[in-house]
């Protein structure tokens, strides 16, 4: 013992080897209900350990010197820097121990990753659980999974160590994302610190469904029965998804299609399939054509059947066709975001 630290003589196989401790803390360590004792740890290097019988299973546990001293429970993380066998308080780490469940959901590169990963993981949870993909995905992002159940996080951990079964992904789209600037732009105008589904509605032009599913996607929480969300958490979080790659490709698709269907490039396009006719004259002229430009989403022909999965065209002859295909790149210049919500419409 000198002043404020205490060397200890612990047993090892090959004689006595020297550990230190704060003296405040050799009460503590003498009234260890065991024998300290030194053994080879990782990297050969030596740790003080004791056994301490476990009361509720019978079984004798092994507790290190380091964790003993500062009292460290299963849910805490205790690093020595240097010496394993320099115990002294100045020398120990002592932080919060992440699950590997955490520690994977941490090492996404992004926001929006890290919410994309974790409801993949919250989904894979349910099909093992009585809970619900929602209420596991809140249990995650508040670090209560364990107060739903001790089990899941071990299965959580267990599925977040997968090498052969990879997390799915979960798809981005839902077309309204080329949209980003001017969403941002009008929930920073908006008043109030909460966002709620009407609003949500009107800003992003979606549906009441959809808009519980955008809430609930960006982690809104219940309150006096309805969602909602801050203000200002998201703003922060459409700000990292509008620096997502995939929404940058989003913005450049759906650029790329407005250039596509133009009006310009449409009358071309059209106007040399007709050329092609024997008879131009009778392509569609007069009401025909003004119905043609006018072609809407939700007016197609009973011919023309368009699912969030396929397009059928039923069509009799080359004019026909033509016409068929003209009213569907006319709708997409027309309603291009309609459509783009409805072939997106699975995607939340």
């Amino acid at each position: 013992m000198s002043g404020a630290e205490t060397v200890l003589y612990v047993k090892h196989k090959s004689g006595l080897v020297l550990a230190k401790i704060d003296t405040a803390d050799l009460p503590k360590v003498q009234a260890f209900p065991g024998t300290w004792a030194a053994h080879p740890g990782t990297k050969g290097r030596l740790y003080v350990q004791g056994k301490l019988l476990d009361a509720q299973s019978g079984e004798h546990r092994t507790v290190y010197l380091h964790r003993w001293i500062v009292d460290a429970d299963e849910d805490t993380l205790v690093q020595q820097v240097g010496d394993a066998l320099d115990c002294r308080r100045a020398k120990l780490r002592v932080s919060c121990k992440h699950r590997s469940y955490q520690r994977q959901i941490a090492r996404q590169p992004n926001e929006t990753e890290r919410l994309q990963y974790s409801k993949a993981l919250a989904q894979r949870l349910a099909k093992q659980s009585g809970f619900g993909s929602a209420q596991l995905l809140r249990a995650l992002q508040r670090h209560t999974l364990s107060q739903l159940a001790p089990a899941l996080e071990e299965r959580a951990n267990r599925l977040s160590g997968e090498r052969s079964v990879s997390l799915p992904p979960l798809r981005i789209r839902a077309g309204w994302e080329h949209r980003l600037a001017d969403i941002l732009n009008a929930l920073k105008a908006g008043a109030g610190e909460l966002v709620g589904r009407q609003e949500v509605e009107q800003i992003f032009g979606v549906s009441r469904v959809t808009a519980i599913k955008i809430l609930d996607r960006f982690g809104a929480k219940l309150a006096a029965n309805a969602l909602v969300l801050q203000r200002s958490e998201l703003i922060d979080r459409l700000q990292a998804l509008s620096r997502d790659p995939t929404v940058s490709f989003e913005r450049e698709r759906h650029a790329g299609t407005l250039a596509l269907v133009s009006r310009d490039s449409l009358g071309e396009l059209l106007g040399e399939a007709a050329q092609r006719l024997r008879n131009n004259a009778t392509y569609a002229r007069g009401e025909a054509a003004a119905r043609l430009q006018a072609s809407r989403f939700g007016d197609f022909p009973a011919e023309i059947d368009l699912t969030p999965n396929t397009l059928h065209i039923q069509f009799r002859g080359l004019q026909d066709f033509l016409m068929k295909v003209g009213s569907v790149v006319y709708a997409l210049q027309n309603d291009l975001e309609a459509i783009e919500v409805f072939v997106d419409s699975k995607a939340l």
